[in-house]
């Protein structure tokens, strides 16, 4: 990462003090989020965004101005595969500035700490996926690599003639879905991607109190989660055996989106995914609506297949906002 300050970092002999979080601040953060966003979250979205995951406790640093918090930037540990070796990095996510404190450089500032921690931790990467509107923040001063944006369709067409559909759960995880995972053979064709390991899995889906998955399951075959979001059908993620189950996840996805008054079947998908031949031109639609995968490499012997957009599998899944 470039350790030049920016011309936009805020200079620390003003008001503004940078802190680590710790439990004495969470009320605060409550209210930076409330004041930042323009909306209430209930307090277990915070406790599980502050909570540690599988691979450690997430670095959080904030700033003080005038004994208010204005600012946060935080950066949670997770691992990648990268040719079935796993590293250890992070995952940006959760940036909040005060609407009064924007333009000061508080981004910046803080990312820049978040980052430094980063590298002491012996983190390899740390990246995330942001919108038009931030991604620049982490290319130009961040020192990040916009690897492009992600592929985000919406499915019309298709349903292969498929009748029988199987039971939908609700927020279902079966404990073997570590297994049924490692049998998934296409991430073996994608050099880089999250691991889901069972720990993975429990973190991200079963625990996390803020959202709600239909999830549909066949023991050794396969395993669907779909998230309704107003009127969108999301799939999530999905992993199974071989890959004849993919006509069955998109048919069960139209599906569950009738009969839930969903008007759109959306995912994240990868281009070069075998999903994108079998459903064709004619049964996808782009969405404008743009985020970006963006990367920093700290491990010089990754760097290459990190940098490279068609390594990488993706799902939304992969994401903290679905």
């Amino acid at each position: 990462m470039k350790n030049v300050k920016s011309k936009n970092q805020i200079s620390y002999d003003s008001k503004y003090n940078i802190v680590r979080y710790d439990d004495n601040y969470f009320q605060n953060v409550i209210k930076l989020f409330s004041q930042s966003h323009e909306i209430k979250k209930p307090k277990s979205y915070f406790l599980y965004n502050l909570s540690p995951t599988p691979y450690g406790k997430p670095i959080r640093f904030l700033m003080k101005f005038d004994n208010q918090i204005v600012g946060s930037h935080s950066i949670r540990p997770f691992k990648l595969k990268i040719k079935n070796t796993e590293f250890l990095g992070g995952f940006t996510y959760d940036t909040m500035t005060d609407p009064t404190s924007r333009g000061k450089g508080i981004f910046v500032s803080l990312a820049t700490k978040t980052h430094q921690e980063a590298k002491k931790r012996k983190y390899n990467f740390v990246l995330g996926f942001a919108n038009k509107n931030s991604i620049h923040g982490y290319k130009n001063k961040l020192g990040h690599t916009e690897l492009g944006p992600i592929n985000f369709v919406s499915i019309d067409e298709p349903n292969f003639g498929i009748k029988e559909f199987p039971m939908v759960h609700d927020h279902w995880f079966p404990r073997n879905l570590g297994k049924l995972n490692q049998e998934y053979k296409i991430r073996k064709k994608f050099p880089v991607r999250i691991e889901r390991d069972i720990k993975f899995i429990n973190w991200r889906y079963k625990k996390n109190p803020n959202s709600r998955y239909l999830t549909c399951y066949k023991p050794g075959e396969y395993f669907f989660i779909f998230k309704k979001y107003f009127n969108s059908l999301h799939i999530i993620d999905f992993f199974g055996k071989g890959n004849e189950f993919y006509k069955l996840l998109i048919s069960t996805a139209r599906h569950i989106a009738k009969k839930t008054l969903c008007t759109e079947v959306t995912m994240w998908i990868s281009k070069k995914h075998p999903i994108m031949s079998l459903l064709g031109d004619k049964s996808i639609r782009n969405l404008k609506q743009r985020q970006y995968l963006h990367v920093i490499s700290f491990n010089e012997s990754i760097t290459p297949l990190l940098m490279d957009f068609n390594n990488w599998y993706y799902t939304m899944g992969d994401s903290d906002v679905f």
